[in-house]
């Protein structure tokens, strides 16, 4: 049953015994309920309520206070993370403080309720923190979780990562840019690990193989050095009988620091019969199956970290985007700076302010054989920022944004120009297709109705049930012997891979920038100068020749 009841204390909570996902429940809105109250007896239910109501990835709930029956203490392991106190009843008053003290704690930073939808991983994460902020939890201590994907993480990251909201090579790589964008500061280093090189998974297994072969079939026994004789094998060689025989002398070796020892151990291969002191040892990922050589195990530093006062004011108020694209690209933008510039060039082409007079944003995005639409990857967003270099790029969890700003006396022309190469280069984007499914594109533009403009400013990001362009898997060629973004760097790149030397590319420039010259200030290039004198030298030869001819007839006359 889930029902608002309104405590002594005038507070309205949500309580809850049940699955339900609240975000898609129009009879609740964010501002019927001040706080949620997980009521149920048993354990084994809490994850499942806690995917359709929580208080970071659910809009109506976020940050609000999350209480759990007293019944739940540690029972729910890394699901504690969520809950900010566990009670009996919604009366008591260990219910009013903890409202008053996250109340304050939300005032005092100001963070901000979340309304917009979650479109992609870096406003995921942006949430994590401004969830630890509204807590003032701002040092943050990874805890060692069997579970877990690194084996040592931050609970509440582990969470959303169980659910498979993220991948764990992002989680390093958003702690990684926080630190280097002054957002994060590590405190001191409580581990250090050697993770997958690949996928940055902690759980390996551990293999010895031989050397030689390769194979795992392996014994290990100590060598017994005969002092008498100086006599070094291994010890089954000794082995007669039940006694130790020295196979060399063939006394009876009786006191082992006096005729004997054992100075070191043997590997013996069973496959290729090779004795060995040291084998080669490998570690299998247990989640991409690869497989590297111990030294080649990336190393891994795992902190404290600690939120700064810088990083409490950029995280709050959205100016810290956790996307690598950021750093990669320089035309990639993070969807909330997207939005603003769409907005900011909205407005000065409504006012006619400056040469600026409209934009087009082209949306790419991609359906199975169901017609559903389809998750992007991230070589998907690379190749957009790599092929429209000149265009402003974002990206959604579903959809590739690109945009084109339309100058003053451009107009039309302009639009097909931006309409041509965003279909030229779709064909290289529909490489990534895979067989039965469809790239769509689709084109957006501000025109002269001030109302369609202002609904293309709140609408922008949302795929329409039509495209423009549709692109099928077997329409387009797809490379065998490289990769889709080799080929695309091949494409991007052609006279850096056509093997020419430096001196060459040198030389072929200098020759195209005289080229250029010679067009521009209407002369012929000297080849064409050489080839006029050429046939000059050629014309006056046959003259000759034909004087030489007409001379001796006439003297011969």
């Amino acid at each position: 049953m889930i029902d608002i009841v309104t405590n002594k204390h005038g507070y309205r909570i949500l309580v809850c015994d049940e699955p339900v996902w609240v975000e898609f429940r129009t009879q609740y809105k964010a501002g019927d309920f001040d706080g949620v109250f997980i009521n149920i007896p048993f354990a084994n239910d809490v994850e499942l309520i806690l995917k359709g109501l929580n208080p970071i990835t659910c809009n109506k709930a976020a940050y609000k206070p999350f209480f759990a029956a007293r019944t739940l203490r540690d029972k729910i392991g890394i699901y504690d993370e969520m809950f900010d106190a566990y009670i009996d009843s919604v009366d008591e008053e260990l219910v009013l403080k903890t409202f008053k003290e996250l109340e304050n704690y939300r005032k005092t930073y100001g963070v901000p309720q979340e309304t917009g939808a979650i479109t992609n991983h870096g406003l995921l994460i942006l949430r994590i923190f401004r969830y630890y902020i509204s807590r003032n939890k701002l040092i943050l201590e990874p805890k060692v979780m069997e579970k877990s994907a690194m084996g040592c993480a931050f609970p509440l990251a582990e969470c959303l990562h169980s659910w498979s909201l993220f991948h764990i090579n992002e989680y390093f790589s958003w702690i990684d840019m926080g630190v280097a964008h002054g957002t994060l500061a590590y405190r001191k280093t409580v581990y250090r690990m050697h993770v997958c090189p690949k996928c940055q998974h902690s759980h390996l297994i551990y293999q010895e193989q031989c050397p030689n072969c390769g194979s795992n079939e392996l014994d290990y026994e100590p060598v017994i050095h005969h002092f008498p004789c100086a006599n070094i094998s291994p010890e089954h060689t000794y082995i007669v009988g039940g006694q130790l025989i020295c196979p060399k002398c063939h006394k009876p070796l009786r006191h082992i620091g006096i005729d004997y020892d054992r100075p070191t151990s043997l590997y013996l291969c069973h496959n290729c019969h090779q004795s060995f002191l040291t084998p080669d040892t490998t570690a299998r990922c247990t989640y991409c199956g690869t497989v590297s050589n111990v030294n080649d195990l990336f190393p891994r530093n795992i902190h404290v970290v600690e939120i700064t006062p810088r990083g409490i004011n950029d995280i709050c108020h959205g100016v810290h985007a956790f996307s690598p694209y950021n750093d990669y690209f320089n035309n990639y933008m993070p969807v909330e700076a997207f939005e603003n510039r769409l907005q900011m060039i909205a407005t000065r082409s409504l006012a006619h302010d400056g040469v600026i007079r409209g934009l087009m944003i082209a949306l790419l995005w991609a359906t199975d054989e169901n017609g559903g639409v389809m998750t992007r990857t991230e070589e998907v967003v690379e190749a957009a920022s790599r092929l429209f270099v000149n265009n402003k790029v974002t990206a959604t969890n579903f959809c590739v944004y690109v945009q084109s700003t339309i100058l003053e006396d451009e107009g039309e022309h302009a639009r097909e120009q931006f309409r041509k190469k965003v279909s030229d280069n779709a064909a290289y984007m529909a490489m990534f297709l895979q067989p039965y499914t469809k790239l769509h594109i689709a084109f957006k533009a501000i025109g002269n109705n001030v109302e369609e403009d202002r609904l293309f400013v709140k609408e922008w990001s949302l795929i329409p049930s039509t495209s423009d362009i549709t692109i099928r898997y077997e329409e387009v060629p797809h490379p065998k012997d490289m990769s889709t973004m080799m080929f695309i760097s091949h494409k991007l790149n052609a006279t850096f891979e056509d093997g020419q030397t430096e001196e060459a590319r040198r030389l072929a420039d200098r020759e195209r920038m005289r080229q250029e010259i010679d067009e521009l200030q209407d002369r012929p290039p000297i080849s064409k100068l050489l080839s006029y004198l050429k046939w000059g030298y050629i014309v006056l030869a046959i003259v000759a020749v034909i004087a030489i001819i007409a001379g001796y007839w006439f003297w011969l006359r």
